[in-house]
């Protein structure tokens, strides 16, 4: 199992393939796992690199305190990988922004499905949601915990989970028992200063943002600003579609993200 030692941590990561260095990096509901679709499709082209981010999967961490940033920055290095065309998903996309701020020579191009960006302050009703969440983990019922993101996240506001194909969402509960089993009280993940609101248009490599008419308003909001303010950003929308579109339809996730890469190199 590759583990890369950092920062009193042990980061599990995978790689596969040749070519051009394409690092994936999970949302917040799942872990690298999530990425087994683009992993096959994208291995015969590209050099494929994804990892468990510190509280999920099988990465380890033995401090509360850490920069995510530095911790795909060490990846890189470590890998001999000198840029990469990044493909995060949720808050795998957020901090596929934030790095592309902070170390914009490490990166060739960006690929935002469903994502966000730091700074951005969640609404009541995104907080309320996460408040039953927390209460459901607090009296230990792992279950109610994870039905709640499910219906929050896979199904939506709109959907009803028979109208979300099956294999997704027991998919994402298995991850989802999998992060469950981390304890990650007292996490504090370093923050980029400043943050990536406001600072959208200094990003300048190629973008590509993805996001599913179905998933939550707020979602839509976000990847609307990341098109809108990223320069000569590229948009896939799909309709009636949740929180992850590269598991729900993959064939077509995978078409456009080569179709964009195939433009960027043109």
């Amino acid at each position: 199992m590759p583990l890369l030692n950092f920062d009193n941590g042990e980061l599990y990561y995978e790689e596969t393939g040749q070519g051009p260095a394409l690092v994936m990096i999970h949302a917040g509901i799942a872990h690298s796992a999530m990425w087994d679709p683009q992993v096959e499709h994208f291995s015969k082209t590209h050099r494929v690199v994804r990892f468990d981010q510190r509280g999920f999967g099988k990465t380890i961490t033995h401090t509360k305190e850490f920069n995510r940033r530095a911790d795909l920055r060490a990846l890189l290095d470590e890998l001999n990988i000198e840029r990469a065309l990044l493909l995060g998903c949720s808050m795998g996309g957020s901090l596929a922004v934030d790095f592309a701020l902070e170390h914009p020579e490490r990166v060739s191009a960006l690929i935002l499905i469903a994502a966000g960006y730091s700074g951005f302050v969640a609404p009541p009703e995104l907080t309320k949601q996460w408040e039953e969440q927390d209460a459901a983990f607090a009296a230990g019922d792992l279950e109610r915990v994870i039905d709640l993101e499910l219906k929050m996240w896979v199904d939506g506001p709109n959907r009803t989970p028979d109208q979300v194909p099956a294999h997704v969402r027991e998919k994402i509960r298995a991850m989802e028992l999998d992060n469950l089993k981390i304890d990650t009280d007292g996490y504090k993940p370093a923050p980029l200063e400043p943050p990536a609101i406001g600072r959208l248009s200094e990003i300048l490599v190629p973008t590509l943002v993805i996001y599913g008419t179905g998933d939550q308003p707020v979602v839509i909001e976000n990847c609307q600003t990341l098109a809108r303010e990223i320069p000569n950003a590229q948009v896939l929308i799909l309709e009636n579609i949740g929180h992850v579109p590269s598991m729900e339809k993959p064939e077509e996730v995978n078409r456009a993200i080569e179709r964009f890469l195939k433009d960027k190199t043109a």
